[in-house]
C-alpha cells in the first residue's frame, strides 16, 4: 500500500470533430458544437475555422438560464458567411432550428450545383435567424 492520494492519469481523447470534418464526403455536411464559458462568439468562429467544419453552433454555458440542466438554449450559428443569434428557447425548438438551417444549406449547395452558380448562400451576418 502507498502512501498519499491516489493518482490519476488522462489519455488525450481523439478530436472528434476534426477527425469527421477531415474525412468529410461529397454531399455530408459537419456541424460542430461549442460550448463556451467566455466569449462564446469568438471561441465559437476560431473553433469553427480551426476544426474545418461546415458550419458550428456556439453558446455560452456561463450563463444560468440556459444550456446545461436547462430546459431552454440559444446561441449563435456561425458558417462561412457569418455569424447568426439563435434567441434562447426550448432545446427541441433550436435542434428544430438547427436542423432547418443544415437542410437550408444543404439544399442551397444543391441548387447552386444544379444551376451551375457557385457563391455561397448568405445570410446577414449578426442577423437573427429566430
Amino acid at each position: 500500500k502507498e502512501d498519499g492520494a491516489p493518482r490519476i492519469e488522462f489519455e488525450r481523447s481523439p478530436d472528434v470533430l476534426g477527425t469527421l470534418a477531415a474525412g468529410k464526403r461529397k454531399g455530408q455536411f459537419v456541424l460542430g458544437f461549442a460550448a463556451e464559458t467566455r466569449d462564446a462568439l469568438a471561441e465559437g468562429a476560431q473553433k469553427r475555422r480551426r476544426k474545418n467544419c461546415d458550419a458550428l453552433f456556439a453558446n455560452d454555458v456561463s450563463l444560468a438560464n440556459q444550456g446545461f440542466e436547462s430546459r431552454v438554449n440559444g446561441g449563435w450559428w456561425i458558417d462561412e458567411n457569418g455569424t447568426g443569434e439563435l434567441a434562447s428557447q426550448p432545446k427541441s425548438e433550436l435542434a428544430t432550428l438547427l436542423v432547418e438551417l443544415i437542410q437550408g444549406k444543404t439544399q442551397a449547395t444543391t441548387t447552386r450545383a444544379k444551376s451551375g452558380v457557385h457563391q455561397p448562400a448568405t445570410h446577414s451576418s449578426d442577423t437573427p435567424l429566430l
